[in-house]
């Protein structure tokens, strides 16, 4: 039943790997599709931590126009207290990418997440095929750009204005998007040169598709995934890692088990006894 509902919700132009393991290659598509709008918006929160670090307008304009070139940074006030809020919005991401609107908070007790401790809270909003997701989730710095990520989830936009769930299933889109509630996840940064950007993740939470009939899915790194960006854009890559992914059936009552792993240039799905190696395009 899961293999169904895998199968026939999702429709690509699959160039290697056979039918045996399609639905499996689809869990991993849609686990992916829901964890990188997480990724892009910590990718931008550490450009951001990058460009606030610089001590003098010179340095924030060189780190500005090395990573936000397609970013509008503005500085602006919330709540009673008149706390500072930033809120970097993307434009122009291109073909089949979303564009965001991210709110970092926190940055008046803690102006950097590069202590031990430092701790931001962000709010974001994407928008993408019409369709609108908001992302909440909190970062603390471990030091030596090393990250734990907390109390991350998301919504379609449509819950956050009280319209009912199944109000908003029968309206609206949203045929690709999932309910995420994750668990801790961790991030370790690197910068191999001024113009890239890597990180390792490890990653784990659980998924609901916002559309009927119903899918839910859990996943977990088994190996830490890495990903790489261009430094001036959102468009990323996953490289490396082992990812293990439960499909649950609500009407059989049974779980059906993917694994994913990734190298720079395939994806190898196991699923259901069988084997396949499918292309590791970039995004």
């Amino acid at each position: 039943m899961a293999s169904l509902l895998l199968a026939s919700c999702y429709n690509d132009d699959y160039e290697t790997g056979t039918d045996k393991t399609k639905a499996g290659k689809i869990a991993y598509d849609y686990t992916k599709a829901a964890i990188t709008p997480f990724m892009d918006i910590l990718t931008l929160t550490y450009k951001f931590n990058r460009y606030i670090g610089q001590e003098n307008l010179d340095g924030r304009d060189s780190v500005d126009l090395l990573y936000f070139p397609n970013v509008k940074v503005n500085r602006t006030q919330d709540g009673p207290e008149k706390a500072t809020v930033y809120l970097l919005r993307t434009f122009r991401s291109g073909y089949n990418r979303a564009d965001y609107t991210v709110a970092i908070h926190n940055t008046d007790r803690h102006r950097t997440l590069d202590g031990k401790g430092a701790t931001w809270k962000i709010h974001a909003f994407s928008e993408i095929y019409g369709d609108s997701m908001v992302y909440e989730m909190s970062i603390v710095s471990c030091g030596q750009d090393k990250w734990q990520v907390t109390q991350s989830h998301c919504a379609p936009w449509h819950m956050n204005r009280k319209v009912s769930r199944e109000s908003a299933q029968k309206i609206y889109g949203y045929r690709h998007f999932f309910f995420c509630q994750n668990n801790h996840w961790t991030v370790e940064w690197e910068q191999p040169s001024p113009h890239s950007l890597a990180c390792q993740v490890k990653v784990s939470g659980e998924m609901e598709s916002v559309k009927s009939p119903k899918m839910r899915m859990r996943f977990k790194t088994i190996k830490p995934l890495k990903m790489d960006w261009a430094s001036s854009v959102l468009q990323s890559h996953w490289n490396d890692g082992i990812m293990d992914i439960w499909v649950d059936d609500s009407i059989d009552k049974t779980t059906e088990n993917v694994r994913a792993v990734v190298d720079d240039r395939r994806i190898v799905i196991e699923y259901m006894g069988y084997r396949d190696e499918w292309r590791n395009p970039w995004e």
